[in-house]
């Protein structure tokens, strides 16, 4: 049986495990760190106000998925929206619904905390689109991104 729970600072390994293991799958430009590394920005992120939740997925005691959301505001949401920056389902764990399960679980999070919407982007893979739009989420346009580095120093 699947269960979630919100991670905390016991759940470091699992979490930066999961991360790399994520990060490892996905064909973009992000740094390839290690799982130690992801650790201790998980470890960070508790001890620093980031307004972001994360919820792993457990089948007995072994952790299976990861979903992280992060607080912000739109003001054509007209209120809190979460931004969900990560899912990841161990390959050995997909098709057996624990990406629903945990998407279930924010959703009830975002709810309970009277966000607006939940919003994310996802990869250019068609199963995976396929996905979201049965749990419910609806195709809004593409996303941009800037990388803000050192080269903008004045």
């Amino acid at each position: 049986m699947i269960y979630t729970k919100k991670a905390d600072i016991y759940d470091a390994a699992n979490v930066g495990l999961l991360v790399e293991a994520l990060m490892q799958e996905m064909d973009h430009d992000s740094p390839n760190l290690d799982h130690f590394t992801y650790e201790n920005l998980f470890r960070e992120s508790l001890t620093n106000d980031h307004h972001a939740e994360i919820l792993l997925a457990f089948e007995g005691n072994k952790c299976v998925g990861l979903i992280s959301v992060a607080l912000s505001y739109a003001f054509y949401a007209e209120g809190n929206i979460g931004i969900i920056n990560e899912l990841y389902v161990l390959p050995s764990h997909r098709s057996k619904g624990v990406g629903k399960i945990l998407l279930e679980a924010i959703k009830q999070f975002a709810f309970e905390n009277k966000w607006k919407r939940l919003e994310l982007t996802s990869a250019k893979v068609d199963r995976t689109h396929a996905f979201y739009l049965r749990e419910g989420f609806e195709e809004i346009g593409v996303r941009y991104r800037f990388i803000v580095d050192a080269s903008l120093k004045g």
